[in-house]
């Protein structure tokens, strides 16, 4: 059985996203448009891997649910990164032709690697992470240098011109990813220093619900992918496919079918050499 994967996105798909997508096997959707999904997949889809964010997980849920009963194998990850991230990790997963069974481990790994988060000029709204009573006073004071929020991997609020904290055990980060131009430097020096990131790259068209997850129509996401942007694949010498749908199995079930594989031995599964980043 030859495989098709596309990989979902629950975003608001703008016209900035969707020249950022492409031609890539991506597909977005608002959370909020539950009938979107299968009317966009490409004909001849077998499995769909759909990211959303970790505040829309119910809403995942039943998009996946609606979308395996119209015929792919479907695996959903709800990652706690902003909406912008999530795109750029679904170019990452489409662009690396792993069998699909692979792909959410890959996936969930390199998002652990990624940092995200925002600038904002006010946390009067930001509900997570939780800003401190000194932040939400100063959010009332006019002017200022805003805000950066870190969304993951460890959620926190600083003011714009704090010095960071280390991140233990970080991964090496190239370049921070901005979604709109001409933040301060004061801005800039507090996102290079909590991301770990050595310079600041503009990427426009990734301008997605700034109220929805930061508060504030004015708020910027950012995001640091690590320097080793590969996606991990494990030795294939270990491995078996599913019965139903053929995706490898890396753990104790398909991600896909939830079905355990039988207890035989396995067939050696060639695991090609995930390709380069798209970034």
């Amino acid at each position: 059985m030859s495989q098709q994967v596309t990989v979902g996105v629950l975003v608001e798909p703008t016209d900035g996203v969707r020249a950022l997508v492409g031609d890539a096997q991506v597909v977005l959707a608002a959370p909020a448009d539950i009938t979107a999904l299968p009317q966009a997949l490409p004909r001849g889809t077998t499995h769909v891997l759909l990211l959303g964010e970790a505040r829309h997980d119910a809403v995942l849920r039943r998009h996946a649910a609606l979308l395996a009963d119209t015929g792919p194998s479907v695996a959903w990850l709800a990652l706690p990164h902003g909406p912008a991230t999530l795109v750029v990790l679904a170019l990452h997963a489409a662009a690396a032709r792993l069998d699909a069974g692979l792909l959410p481990d890959a996936v969930e790994d390199l998002a652990r690697r990624t940092w995200s988060g925002a600038w904002t000029p006010s946390v009067a709204r930001l509900e997570n992470p939780s800003p401190s009573l000194g932040q939400h006073a100063r959010s009332m004071l006019p002017g200022g240098p805003g805000f950066v929020v870190s969304v993951a991997p460890t959620p926190g609020v600083l003011t714009a011109g704090e010095t960071p904290p280390a991140e233990p055990e970080a991964p090496a980060r190239e370049a921070l990813y901005s979604a709109a131009p001409g933040l301060p430097d004061v801005v800039l020096r507090t996102a290079l220093g909590v991301s770990g990131a050595a310079e600041c790259v503009e990427l426009h068209g990734l301008v997605l619900d700034a109220i929805g997850r930061f508060g504030h129509a004015r708020a910027v996401e950012l995001f640091a992918l690590p320097a080793d942007q590969r996606l991990a694949a494990p030795d294939g010498a270990r491995l078996t496919r599913c019965a139903v749908c053929q995706a490898v199995i890396a753990r104790r079930h398909c991600p896909y079918c939830r079905v355990r594989p039988v207890d035989v031995e396995a067939a050696p599964v060639v695991v090609p050499e995930p390709l380069g980043a798209p970034l």
